[in-house]
């Protein structure tokens, strides 16, 4: 995947490089989409069954006035220790189709688009753990 940036919260640029080494879930969602809203505590509950060092979930918003609705409307559902990146230029359609959200893009080790799901996701599945696993297990050295 290109080095397209997206911002992080503070406003420093991010972009998928700093990833390398991790299995990473892009979830792309906006406030005025209610399936994505409605993804986001399952999505954070999910977040919390893996090790960091191994799996990042990066929810980006495409909010056009970026942080400052986003956070007044986190904080509205009791969301506000919510970790979200911010795309309001949706710079990132360069390398995602973002005509559906919500999307979710997931990405190799190496930066490698692996898999996507355009559509809403029951991210409390225990299925979708165990994909995310066997994606982490696939990149794991050998013994």
């Amino acid at each position: 995947i290109e080095a397209v940036s997206f911002k992080d919260a503070q406003g420093k640029s991010i972009d998928f490089g700093q990833y390398k080494g991790q299995v990473v879930m892009v979830n792309m969602w906006a406030t005025w989409c209610p399936p994505c809203v409605r993804e986001l505590p399952a999505i954070d509950r999910f977040k919390a069954k893996f090790d960091p060092k191994e799996f990042r979930v990066l929810p980006i918003s495409i909010d056009m006035k970026g942080k400052e609705q986003v956070e007044p409307f986190l904080a509205s559902l009791g969301m506000d220790k919510f970790e979200t990146y911010y795309d309001p230029q949706q710079q990132l359609g360069q390398v995602f189709p973002l005509d559906t959200i919500p999307a979710t893009f997931i990405l190799n080790q190496q930066g490698e688009l692996i898999a996507f799901v355009r559509t809403f996701v029951d991210w409390d599945d225990e299925k979708a753990v165990e994909l995310i696993r066997s994606f982490i297990k696939q990149a794991a050295p050998k013994p």
